[in-house]
């Protein structure tokens, strides 16, 4: 069975290149803009969430992670905030994501962050 991920950003270029990476590494990676997160979470049932923080409209990747993790059908859901953004730890902390990638990253902390998670979630289950 492959690995699922769910990829939730914004920037095309950088949505392209990390689907690239993630793909080549073996995982089946799916995208969704923010508007249609929860119907991709509930459809998909992704092993990992890849998250970005700055998202367009009126939605942030905190407010996102903080209703997938109140919701008992995705709060299982392995939810890493990827972000340039100053106090990043402390925005995971508080929307309870498991885990943050800070931008720019490079391919190996991309796949170390997605691969751990997805060997946690397969344990748990």
């Amino acid at each position: 069975m492959k690995k699922s991920v769910l990829l939730i950003e914004n920037d095309e270029a950088i949505a392209e290149i990390v689907d690239y990476i993630l793909t080549d590494a073996g995982y089946e990676v799916s995208q969704t803009p923010s508007v249609h997160y929860l119907e991709a979470v509930r459809s998909l049932k992704p092993d990992v969430v890849l998250l970005d923080y700055s998202l367009s409209g009126n939605i942030t990747g905190d407010m996102i992670c903080a209703q997938l993790k109140s919701n008992i059908d995705t709060a299982h859901i392995p939810v890493i905030i990827v972000s340039a953004v100053v106090g990043l730890d402390d925005i995971a902390r508080a929307c309870r994501a498991d885990d943050i990638l800070v931008k720019p990253f490079d391919i190996t902390d991309l796949e170390q962050v997605v691969n751990k998670w997805f060997n946690k979630s397969r344990l748990a289950s």
